[in-house]
């Protein structure tokens, strides 16, 4: 089943949407964050995962997209919907989860995806979910989502 956000999603992914283009390929999205960094999950890496933040100012939305790996590798470019990752981490409230909880959220296959954008959604700009005292690559909603998830979902600027 595609994600909630897929036709959103997929109209966007048609655009170019290189780091310093988005832009000219979208000019309804104005960057809010245009190059985030994020620690990887795992301590023993010391490259960091980017990416951009941004609001549609057409459709009123915000979406992430992870910009790049300093360690390289691959990972997917397509703008995701924070209303549909708020979505999925509200669902897990109250228990651990693991980052494959987040692959719902895009349409890029990239097995690498989840664990990005987990690690931007630990990052000091988003802040959504922690690791838990058992498990680094385990998660948990951060004490305040709910009022950090609405903040962001508001944010414009």
């Amino acid at each position: 089943m595609p994600p909630k956000n897929a036709s959103k999603t997929a109209d966007i992914a048609k655009n170019d949407n290189h780091i310093g283009e988005t832009d000219k390929a979208n000019p309804s999205y104005h960057l809010i964050i245009e190059d985030g960094k994020a620690d990887k999950l795992s301590p023993k890496s010391s490259d960091k995962i980017h990416f951009q933040f941004a609001h549609d100012t057409e459709g009123k939305n915000n979406y992430l997209r992870i910009t790049g790996n300093g360690g390289g590798g691959l990972h997917s470019k397509e703008w995701i919907s924070l209303e549909s990752v708020t979505s999925i981490l509200a669902q897990q409230a109250g228990h651990p989860f693991k980052s494959s909880v987040l692959k719902n959220c895009m349409i890029g296959k990239s097995s690498n995806n989840s664990s990005f954008l987990a690690a931007i959604l630990r990052s000091p700009d988003i802040k959504l979910i922690r690791p838990t005292d058992k498990s680094t690559f385990v998660h948990q909603l951060v004490d305040d989502f709910d009022k950090q998830s609405t903040a962001l979902l508001k944010r414009s600027t």
